[in-house]
């Protein structure tokens, strides 16, 4: 995740490492981690404008965990993919005030104040202040600085 908040296209290469199927790294790494490495996927090829694969993978996560997520009470999760899918079918939207306010709205949450997920956040923020989503998450994380 660092390396996709730095812009670092050498995120795209740690991905390509992960070759396992997602039954095993739910065994082996749980299912909180194989949902944030499914997000953070769908992310970075985002961010490199690899739209359609990004867009394929964001579908192919909406199919398999939405049930679960609904299950757990994880709504914010397909929230926040519907603002991700928003941004990836209309990159413009970023700009616009109602779109800003969803994002920004989503730093209310208590369940949101981990660093994980606010890089996350970040990521979205970061299209319209024209700062890597790292650079974001640090203000974030201590707004003094």
């Amino acid at each position: 995740m660092f390396l996709a908040l730095r812009n670092d296209r050498g995120s795209l290469k740690q991905l390509s490492l992960l070759t396992r199927t997602d039954a095993w790294y739910e065994k082996k790494m749980g299912m909180l981690w194989t949902i944030r490495k499914h997000l953070m996927e769908i992310l970075v090829h985002a961010q490199f404008s690899n739209i359609e694969l990004a867009m394929s993978r964001l579908s192919s996560f909406r199919r398999r965990y939405k049930k679960y997520l609904l299950k757990t009470s994880e709504e914010r999760v397909l929230f926040y993919l519907r603002l991700v899918e928003r941004f990836l079918l209309k990159p413009d939207v970023i700009f616009e005030t109602t779109y800003k306010n969803a994002v920004l709205k989503q730093l209310d949450s208590p369940e949101n104040k981990d660093i994980f997920t606010l890089s996350f956040i970040a990521w979205l923020i970061a299209g319209w202040e024209k700062e890597t989503a790292y650079k974001v998450v640090l203000m974030l994380v201590d707004p003094d600085s």
